[in-house]
């Protein structure tokens, strides 16, 4: 909100400027930070120091001021647009790959309706990360936690999908290997089971997510996320984001991994085994799953790390991972326009 302080009550260590009423601010609770004796304050989960002129205080939280005190801003204008470039592209490459699912029947297969909902997952979240970014939307409280929670959702489903797709590659390679007769099931059937099972999920932890914001002893005041927040069309607490996003999300990444290994020994096991055809395509769903998921969690883990250390140079990591997985979106498409 330009010109204005987020809390109304907000007692101002010294005289303030005008860059400090109007920079950008993030909140930070009673327990997330210390007093110094020169009267600079210390945030305990980053480290960082921040100059009296730079924070704010009411009766339980401060203020950051994130564009003042000794504080390099971590989203620098080259970050910014390697980022945006990277998001466009993605959004370029998974537009076509839907495309190409609704225009190719043979392509619209289990695996193929899986990564389509995954495809359809993620580029709703980039959209909205990139409406996240109008100055329209961050004037707006309502209209910028709407679109963080839209954004939040759609993340966390497009991980969904692809827990489901690395259990699906796994379930396919071993009913092929072990069982004489391969059980067949409708794909209807098993769609609509693993729709239910990521849309559950996803709900599931961003009910719990507003429930936080909105119930008071729900969790702790450092823990609530706290969505569009003085124009931030995301979480504004750190351990919030750690808590409803990160360890959510790093769960999946684990349970992707387990999957993925079991699939790797089935493939190894059967190497010299004559391969069917659906063998063949499970493996190369295999290859591009990995491919995927190692992108999207290394990004993802260095984000974690980023948001708790601080570090300029984890943020350049994490950005340029997040663009790196353009690779994966161009690596999509072209699997299935070669299938």
């Amino acid at each position: 909100m330009d010109g204005k302080i987020i809390a109304t009550n907000i007692i101002l260590n010294v005289s303030y400027s005008k860059e400090f009423i109007t920079c950008p601010k993030i909140q930070f609770g009673e327990e997330e930070y210390i007093i110094l004796e020169n009267n600079s304050v210390l945030i305990k989960l980053c480290g960082s120091i921040y100059d009296e002129w730079s924070y704010g205080s009411d009766e339980k939280s401060i203020f950051v001021c994130t564009q003042l005190g000794n504080r390099s801003d971590k989203f620098t204008l080259d970050m910014g647009i390697v980022t945006n470039i990277g998001i466009f592209v993605s959004i370029f490459f998974l537009s076509i790959h839907l495309i190409a699912f609704v225009s190719v029947n043979e392509i619209r297969n289990l695996p193929g309706c899986n990564l389509a909902s995954f495809s359809l997952a993620l580029l709703i979240a980039y959209s909205f990360f990139v409406v996240g970014e109008l100055k329209v939307v961050q004037k707006s409280t309502a209209y910028c936690k709407a679109t963080a929670l839209i954004m939040f959702y759609f993340f966390l489903l497009s991980f969904q999908w692809m827990n489901v797709m690395s259990f699906d590659v796994w379930q396919t390679l071993r009913q092929a290997t072990t069982e004489l007769r391969v059980r067949k099931r409708k794909k209807a059937v098993r769609y609509t089971f693993y729709t239910l099972y990521c849309v559950f999920n996803s709900t599931l932890i961003v009910a719990f997510a507003i429930a936080a914001d909105h119930f008071p002893n729900f969790v702790p005041h450092q823990f609530k996320p706290s969505f569009g927040v003085d124009g931030q069309c995301w979480f504004t607490h750190r351990l919030s984001l750690v808590l409803f996003f990160f360890a959510p999300v790093g769960l999946t990444i684990l349970s992707n991994f387990v999957f993925f290994l079991l699939t790797a020994i089935i493939i190894s096991r059967n190497n010299r085994v004559s391969p069917t055809k659906k063998m063949n395509s499970s493996k190369r769903n295999f290859k591009l799953y990995l491919r995927l998921s190692t992108l999207m969690g290394l990004s993802w883990i260095a984000g974690f790390v980023a948001s708790l250390v601080d570090n300029v140079y984890f943020w350049h990591t994490f950005v340029l991972l997040n663009a790196f997985q353009v690779f994966g979106k161009i690596d999509l498409v072209n699997a299935k326009l070669e299938d």
